[in-house]
């Protein structure tokens, strides 16, 4: 009877040791509309590596990376400090304008925005463009992007690790392009306003494991020195 008494005692106290743990957590950072020219202040919704990135007249400029002005694997995102936004239906944009005399692979996203290893640190468990300003390709992809995973790898395509890619359009270089993500009920479509041809659209049923309630984050970023983002904006839809 005094063991049964002592591990009734212990369950308790392990119970009340969890609900402990989860009434400590902090509440979530609602997914809320907000507009940015990305001038300066810094964004109150947003975090920005301030480490690669800084404030400019002309938007938020890349001022450091270890490639250079050259694509490399040095991708930190600026990401919405609410990973919530998959509890709701939006629209969010953002401009990019990647100089004509860089090369660079840059992104827009919604989802965890991780850097994956096993894709040269491309943003992992998120819906993205890829956007390319390189000697070989102008090409806009918009993919759904599997969990980070497994070693560095610079080699492997990008076509065996994505769940999905489509070209969607191409990207003019040095000019301003707005890119847009729009959630609808199960359907995350990403185009390009300016290019009427330029959309591709995701069920979510489709990818039910891609990222969770909590990592519904809204990101971009890029690879190489010199690229400018500029008005970020989130809205309702429609």
């Amino acid at each position: 009877m005094k063991r049964l008494r002592l591990a009734v005692a212990a369950l308790v106290l392990i119970a009340l040791a969890g609900i402990g743990v989860y009434a400590m957590r902090p509440a979530p950072v609602p997914a809320t509309d907000f507009a940015d020219a990305l001038r300066g202040p810094a964004s109150p919704s947003l975090s920005i590596p301030f480490g690669a990135y800084a404030l400019t007249p002309e938007g938020l400029l890349r001022t450091t990376s270890t490639s250079g002005r050259e694509s490399g694997i040095d991708r930190p995102m600026v990401k919405t400090l609410s990973g919530s936004y998959l509890s709701r239906d939006f629209a969010f944009e953002v401009d990019v304008m990647i100089p004509a005399e860089i090369q660079d692979l840059a992104f827009v996203g919604f989802g965890q925005g991780d850097p994956n290893p096993g894709l040269s640190n491309e943003p992992g468990a998120a819906f993205i463009f890829r956007i390319h300003r390189l000697s070989n390709t102008d090409a806009v992809h918009a993919a759904a992007a599997r969990p980070p995973g497994g070693r560095l790898n610079t080699t492997v395509s990008p076509a065996e690790v994505l769940l999905r890619l489509e070209a969607i359009g191409k990207y003019v270089p040095g000019t301003k392009t707005t890119f847009r993500i729009e959630r609808a009920g199960h359907v995350v479509a990403l185009s390009m306003p300016g290019v009427p041809e330029a959309r591709s659209a995701f069920d979510l049923r489709d990818y039910p494991k891609l990222f969770d309630e909590e990592a519904g984050f809204l990101f971009f970023g890029n690879s190489a020195e010199g690229t400018v983002f500029s008005n970020v904006r989130v809205r309702p839809r429609g």
